[in-house]
């Protein structure tokens, strides 16, 4: 775990750890997906929904909730999928990567961000809700990104109170955006 009191180096900059730079790990932790990504991932479920994972990690984020944890989920969560289709086990497979680059590549992390980590990629395919306020929010950060195969979100769905405001309102034809609301148009559900 990284000591808040000793001083990180890295391409000739010094970095105080009390001054953790959140954004410098997780573009390291992107970076390794990126490489690492052992699929024909693309649009469903590559780079673009990773980032906007990441993003809506930030729409999602309340009191309670380890954010690092969240982001990191972003770039992991799917890293270890063989296809776009069905791939029922990438989440487990994913938790296990997790025991793999713990030390190394999510070396910034404690041990109780890894097993939250860990807990949130196995689940996230199967499970609607854990009651962890952290992992529901990695849960729900991900299912926000639906719009991508053309579901929208269902509030009944989602895990946390502010992913359930969030589906409402894409729900309403309002497309949420961390620092302003708009109104958008969106294909008629269901038949309507």
């Amino acid at each position: 775990m990284l000591n808040i009191f000793k001083r990180i180096h890295h391409r000739n900059r010094a970095y105080s750890a009390d001054v953790f730079n959140e954004n410098y790990y997780i573009e390291q932790v992107r970076r390794y997906a990126i490489g690492r990504s052992t699929s024909d991932t693309g649009y469903y479920h590559g780079i673009g929904h990773w980032d906007r994972v990441a993003e809506n990690a930030e729409k999602l984020k309340d009191d309670g909730v380890d954010i690092i944890v969240v982001k990191v989920f972003a770039y992991i969560h799917d890293v270890e999928r063989i296809n776009e289709n069905r791939d029922s086990g990438h989440g487990e497979r994913a938790a296990q990567l997790v025991d793999e680059i713990r030390t190394t590549v999510l070396g910034f992390m404690s041990d109780q961000q890894i097993d939250l980590l860990k807990e949130a990629c196995a689940l996230h395919t199967d499970v609607r809700s854990t009651g962890n306020q952290t992992i529901d929010t990695c849960f729900d950060a991900d299912r926000l990104d639906l719009g991508r195969v053309g579901i929208t979100p269902d509030p009944n769905r989602m895990a946390t109170n502010n992913g359930k405001r969030i589906a409402e309102m894409l729900n309403d034809g309002i497309s949420y955006n961390k620092n302003h609301i708009s109104y958008k148009w969106h294909p008629q559900k269901n038949g309507e």
